[in-house]
């Protein structure tokens, strides 16, 4: 079995693209592997979504994982369960295949891994209302590759602050290399994710954050040497927020939906750039799709997407009307004071995600390097979905079906 490293960039996109040609690391790539900076993304753009269309293969109407947390009406966010754990996934993975080949598996911040059988896992999950992140963590990973990464390295992190979290990751990932010499290792790192969300896209904290990670990949590269094949990706853009549309106050107002209750005959459950629209009844759906088709200028609505346009976009087929954001615009599902939130009239800046993957200026980057792999390839088409089957023929294994197809042009 050839070793493979499986590196998520979360959030680095095409519009940085040009900038990594001046990264000492990331040239290596250009140089020596593989590039695309037109990796097409899978709907909705949401991160656990993404993963898990990348480690399987299939786009979200096969895996299940439609969004970063499942449907829970009324909850506040900071209390919302996410996808966490490997039996969410209605599919076949890339590491239980490895594993099936006796192959060894180490991931580190990977999504929607928890409980998953990967002899040395630290899956990213987080601990809601009154749980403990510690025990939490211990609980849904392998315990004592858990236990050892924390007691060895856990004083490098600082919560969730960057870079910190990134250095934590790859010194865990790093130290696995070296102790268990793992066939298939899946890293996520967040950083360029973390300063887009606080600062927005434009900002100079953006250029700080890739010239970290381009260190940060420097130490992987070394640490896996001649012995592994890097792959590297990345799983969704971000667009700067200008307005924030809280749409279920928008649903209160005109009689479909009580806050105060807790109940709802039409309820929109946000996805970042787009929500999905809940009805009780057909009837009350057709009324609610009619007042935002009424007021889709209004509430930052580019489209809503149903039937055949959801089918080519392969969601889950349990989500049956799909509201797309125009660029610049957050669907938010809580309750506010206003419809409509301007932030620039607060000073206030950030970005997402969660957009149709066909959005401009909004594509993935890929990389791979290694043995067998051409040097300065560009390529011009692919999807995130075909990932996981081109690391499956890296690796050697002898069966992965799946949605995505092999990159044969990246093979010399």
């Amino acid at each position: 079995m050839k070793k493979t490293a499986l590196i998520s960039l979360d959030a680095l996109s095409d519009t940085e693209f040009e900038r990594l040609k001046n990264l000492k690391n990331f040239n290596r790539f250009f140089r020596e592997g593989v590039y695309s900076k037109s990796s097409l993304s899978v709907y909705p753009t949401q991160t656990y979504t993404v993963h898990t269309s990348v480690i399987t293969g299939n786009f979200p109407d096969k895996h299940g994982v439609y969004n970063n947390q499942y449907f829970q009406p009324f909850k506040p966010g900071k209390s919302k369960k996410w996808f966490w754990y490997r039996n969410q996934i209605k599919s076949d993975t890339l590491y239980d295949a490895v594993r099936r080949q006796k192959g060894k598996v180490s991931s580190v911040l990977w999504h929607v891994t928890g409980k998953a059988k990967i002899k040395n896992n630290v899956p990213e999950i987080l601990a809601v209302d009154n749980e403990n992140q510690a025990v939490k963590v211990l609980k849904n990973s392998s315990f004592f590759f858990a236990l050892r990464s924390e007691i060895k390295y856990g004083s490098i992190r600082r919560g969730i602050s960057q870079p910190a979290l990134d250095n934590f990751a790859v010194a865990c990932a790093i130290d696995s290399i070296r102790r268990h010499s793992p066939d298939l290792l899946m890293l996520h790192l967040v950083s360029i994710d973390a300063a887009k969300h606080n600062y927005g896209v434009e900002s100079p904290k953006i250029d700080e954050a890739l010239v970290e990670l381009d260190k940060i990949i420097g130490r992987v590269i070394e640490a896996c040497g001649d012995e592994y094949t890097i792959i590297m990706f990345s799983d969704h853009g971000q667009f700067t927020v200008e307005k924030e549309v809280y749409l279920n106050v928008f649903m209160e107002k005109n009689g479909l939906l009580n806050f105060r209750k807790k109940e709802y005959k039409a309820y929109i459950e946000s996805m970042g750039g787009s929500a999905v629209v809940r009805a009780k009844s057909d009837e009350i759906m057709e009324k609610a799709l009619a007042l935002l088709n009424e007021n889709k200028d209004m509430l930052g609505i580019e489209d809503i997407y149903s039937g055949d346009m959801l089918q080519n976009l392969h969601v889950d087929k349990n989500l049956k009307y799909i509201i797309e954001a125009k660029a610049g615009y957050h669907f938010k599902e809580e309750n506010s004071s206003v419809v409509i939130r301007n932030l620039a009239d607060e000073n206030i800046v950030h970005a997402t995600h969660g957009y149709s993957p066909y959005k401009q200026n909004y594509k993935c980057v890929f990389f791979a390097m290694g043995d067998g792999i051409k040097a300065g390839h560009e390529i011009k088409h692919m999807s995130v979905t075909d990932i996981a089957p081109s690391a499956a023929r890296i690796l050697g294994l002898d069966e992965f079906s799946c949605d995505g197809k092999v990159l044969d042009e990246i093979f010399e």
